[in-house]
């Protein structure tokens, strides 16, 4: 009995930590906004509260907490979801991101159409296994950052604008087959914005690693690791040379890629390290024929005057 305890706040205290980071990340387009202090009229846009209303009431939220949502009194949301909001140019506080999780595997839900009535929505993490289905076409049209986590979503083919993201995490969800088309992701974002792309440990994305421009960004982290794609664009991964910044990272190890590395890549011992940290090591019983080993690797650094943090 006192096992089980233990295991259950272990769990809760994982699950709060995982709720923390989510919501640090949020805090970024939400400066000034949180749910601390004295009870205010927080959120005074009528279409933002009655929008509110249906995503909680299609959600897998418990029965106690669809009907009960007041616009002043913010902790009647579901004790997992943090709204986060700023005043804008009309004047009032709209939300502007959203975290909502649902752990408990036994209450499903969907995603609501609602989502497409935040105007001023900017960012949203959805996590658990309580949400289940597909996202809906018009969901995300105005969103900048999305994140999954370890939901039960089968597609989120959606009229999201993929080119003004700047945040793409999908991670742990184990019935998602295939993304949208990725080739115009970030593509209309300033060269100077931070664009982050991760795409994690979803074990039935398969065939080709998406291909995404960052030739015009000045500071990415792009991570397509643990899933199941089995090929690449070799010509991609060739156009990254003589690149070594600490604040940029691309990898995509630990797919089921096999093959072997073409000559323009092999050929250029610069393209040839960068391919060593992008693609390497790949799961067990895949991988390249020709790629080289660790020792080799570093006499090329050496040779090319690398520092052992260039990859």
């Amino acid at each position: 009995y006192l096992t089980n305890i233990a295991m259950k706040k272990m769990q809760y205290l994982l699950h709060v930590i995982v709720v923390a980071i989510a919501a640090t990340c949020l805090a970024m387009v939400a400066t000034g906004c949180n749910d601390d202090g004295p009870v205010v009229d927080r959120i005074n846009s009528e279409v933002d509260s009655i929008a509110l209303c249906k995503i909680m009431a299609a959600g897998p939220v418990y029965y106690e907490y669809q009907h009960k949502w007041d616009p002043k009194k913010i902790n009647s949301l579901p004790p997992d979801w943090k709204v986060y909001w700023r005043m804008c140019e009309d004047g009032k506080n709209h939300i502007v991101g959203m975290v909502v999780c649902a752990y408990d595997y036994r209450l499903p839900g969907r995603v609501s159409e609602a989502f497409a009535d935040l105007e001023y929505l900017e960012t949203v993490v959805i996590m658990g296994p309580g949400w289940e289905g597909q996202l809906p076409e018009n969901f995300g049209k105005n969103i900048t950052g999305l994140g999954l986590k370890e939901t039960l979503l089968t597609s989120i083919y959606c009229n999201m604008n993929l080119a003004e993201m700047w945040q793409f995490f999908i991670q742990d969800n184990p019935l998602l087959t295939t993304l949208p088309d990725l080739s115009t992701l970030g593509r209309d974002l300033d060269y100077r914005q931070e664009f982050n792309v991760v795409i994690t440990n979803n074990e039935n994305l398969s065939g080709q690693v998406p291909s995404i421009n960052m030739q015009n960004k000045q500071r990415y982290c792009i991570q397509i690791k643990g899933n199941g794609y089995t090929s690449v664009d070799y010509h991609q991964i060739g156009l990254y040379r003589c690149h070594w910044g600490i604040e940029n990272c691309i990898e995509m190890s630990n797919n089921k890629i096999s093959g072997t590395l073409p000559d323009y890549i092999t050929n250029d011992p610069h393209r040839l390290v960068r391919a060593y940290y992008i693609l390497n090591p790949q799961s067990d019983g895949y991988g390249f024929s020709n790629m080289p080993s660790d020792e080799e690797v570093a006499r090329m650094k050496k040779e090319l005057d690398l520092p052992n943090s260039a990859y």
